[in-house]
């Protein structure tokens, strides 16, 4: 099994054809390249140990938040349920008393 992952882990040396444009800039456009665009810069492929972090990375907080709906869900929900029967709303009328409306001769046109 660690001979497995010391392959995985084990700089590997890829040869492979380089083409020029991958190596020289256009001189006579290096003005012009939009360098907020990454224009002129030689692109490099994302390495295994760097994909493999963050793999590790995001397996953990997954697994982190996994537990912690467990805990929530299994371990503490008899407990959570028991708290939401007793938090109930009581409704309790509450009759307003209305005043009496006249027009504008103190004719009344309703009253209680």
């Amino acid at each position: 099994m660690t001979r497995r992952w010391y392959h995985f882990f084990k700089r590997q040396h890829h040869y492979r054809d380089l083409e020029p444009d991958e190596i020289f800039l256009d001189s006579s456009n290096l003005p012009s390249f939009n360098t907020q665009q990454f224009e002129g810069r030689i692109e490099q492929p994302i390495g295994k140990r760097s994909l493999f972090l963050a793999l590790s990375f995001f397996s953990l907080v997954i697994l982190v938040l996994v537990g912690r709906v467990f805990s929530l869900q299994v371990i503490k929900g008899a407990l959570y349920a028991e708290r939401s029967e007793s938090n109930t709303l009581r409704y309790t009328p509450i009759y307003a008393e209305r005043g009496i409306i006249f027009d504008r001769k103190k004719v009344t046109l309703a009253w209680n």
